[in-house]
């Protein structure tokens, strides 16, 4: 799915390369302009929006995972910014040091 919606960003970004406002509007009014009243830009915007939504429900699906979160898990989580205590929350430790020793042993950073 986000494979696709990718590639349809791609090709409305084409569309976006050969406007003619490119041509004649100043660049600072011209982003604003695609983004709040073009309808390649509002459709861009829609599916980025899409993809962040796809990105949010992954998430929380290995989230969801608790305590039987794996090490991989535990690691990608980090690698999409989610602070140790979320992590370790989700996991059901909410303890400080119980949250260091779970990622000590996991040896994720």
């Amino acid at each position: 799915m986000r494979i696709e919606i990718l590639k349809k960003i791609n090709q409305l970004e084409q569309k976006c390369k050969v406007c003619p406002l490119r041509e004649t509007m100043h660049p600072r009014y011209l982003h604003r302009y695609c983004i709040d009243e073009c309808p390649v830009g509002a459709e861009i915007k829609s599916l980025g929006k899409e993809i962040d939504e796809i990105g949010e429900r992954a998430i929380q699906e290995v989230l969801n995972k608790g305590e039987a979160m794996t090490r991989e898990d535990v690691q990608w989580l980090r690698n999409k910014d989610l602070t140790k205590r979320e992590i370790a929350n989700a996991a059901g430790i909410n303890n400080s040091n119980e949250i260091s020793n779970f990622f000590k042993e996991l040896s994720v950073k």
